[in-house]
């Protein structure tokens, strides 16, 4: 089986099915689609999660992923970290053939749904599940837990997307090492038995397992942000946010980036994803109290901003912020989206997203 090399990323996704999750902000997992990239999306309308298209047409059926390299802790061919480090050049973003069914269920450890709908949905997300399939990270990583406080959340999601995901795992399992590590290695705000926002918890645990990676692989002081090589976070569910302030005057642009792990959407006056998404690109006045002040003018002018994705990531995660105002009311309507979710009506004109493929050089006649 041959990794995926160098993946183009189309920012197009095609939703899935959903399943029930938990409560209070929880995230669902979602039934896979074999042949077109999946989605997942939260139920009530409270986030989801989108990977990108595979390299080519899905042999197998959904959420059946299947090793790339040993599965026994001895380091595989091509793996995260061995040779160039270059995880774009192996991740695989589509569910191989695999005899292997549905990961198993997670038992409720008290008040710990959204942590369990948090975790169904990472350990189905073909390029996160088979990167933990190959111990990519484990095969690496030199944590010492005495010196470090604690273990390391990157081998502990690891473990947590293997355990799930193998066929002899009993039915429900408990994530317990998750659960006991949780307030100490993972958000120290968090409080076990306490109902917690599954968005907040799935970016602590993201932001966590960064940490420890860098710590772990590329020494204490390593800061986390765009780099190379790329973490597995960063390759995963990475991108480039560009904001663009237009000057109404003297038509000047000034361009901003950020990196993106997610994309927060308002549901005001919106009754589907696209919609929300609209609304997040959509052109924004800056004129009287907020005018801007253009550095090529030298003083505050009427402009116009404007938010894009620059560089779609290989999983988004959308985040629907379904409170409103400041008592924080909640929005319990229907939020649709539809089958099939381009984000090219959302992607920056410069994006590498909607370059045409380079073309081979031509041969001059003879």
């Amino acid at each position: 089986m041959t990794p995926a090399m160098a993946p183009p990323r189309f920012p197009d996704v095609i939703t899935a099915p959903w399943l029930n999750g938990g409560a209070s902000g929880s995230v669902a997992q979602a039934a896979g689609v074999a042949e077109q990239p999946a989605s997942h999306w939260g139920v009530n309308g409270v986030s989801g999660i989108a990977h990108g298209p595979p390299i080519g047409p899905a042999t197998g059926p959904p959420f059946l992923p299947s090793p790339v390299g040993p599965v026994d802790g001895s380091p595989a061919d091509g793996a995260y970290g061995s040779g160039s480090g270059d995880v774009t050049q192996q991740l695989q973003l589509q569910w191989q053939d695999s005899a292997q069914k549905a990961g198993c269920g997670l038992a409720n450890l008290g008040n710990t749904c959204f942590l369990n709908s948090t975790l169904q949905c990472l350990a189905h997300l073909p390029p996160l599940a088979d990167l933990c399939q190959r111990r990519a990270h484990k095969n690496l990583c030199q944590w010492d837990e005495a010196a470090n406080g604690g273990k390391c959340v990157a081998c502990l999601l690891e473990m947590r997307i293997r355990r799930s995901l193998a066929p002899t795992t009993p039915q429900p399992d408990r994530p317990q090492f998750l659960v006991n590590n949780m307030t100490q290695r993972i958000g120290r705000s968090l409080v076990l038995g306490r109902q917690e926002d599954a968005h907040e918890f799935l970016r602590m645990l993201l932001d966590a397992a960064e940490r420890d990676e860098l710590h772990t692989l590329r020494g204490p002081k390593a800061i986390a942000g765009r780099m190379e090589p790329p973490t597995a976070v960063q390759e995963v569910f990475g991108g480039v946010l560009t904001s663009d302030v237009t000057c109404g005057d003297c038509g000047e642009v000034s361009s901003t980036r950020d990196p993106l792990l997610d994309l927060s959407l308002e549901l005001q006056g919106c009754q589907s994803v696209i919609a929300a998404l609209r609304r997040f690109t959509a052109l924004e006045q800056l004129s009287g109290p907020n005018a801007y002040k253009c550095g090529a003018c030298n003083r505050k002018v009427t402009a116009t901003k404007q938010l894009h994705i620059l560089e779609a990531p290989t999983v988004l995660v959308v985040h629907l912020k379904r409170f409103s105002g400041l008592m924080g009311t909640k929005i319990t309507r229907q939020i649709d989206f539809p089958e099939r979710l381009s984000l090219r009506p959302f992607c920056s004109p410069s994006s590498p997203e909607l370059l045409p493929p380079p073309q081979p050089p031509s041969r001059p006649h003879p």
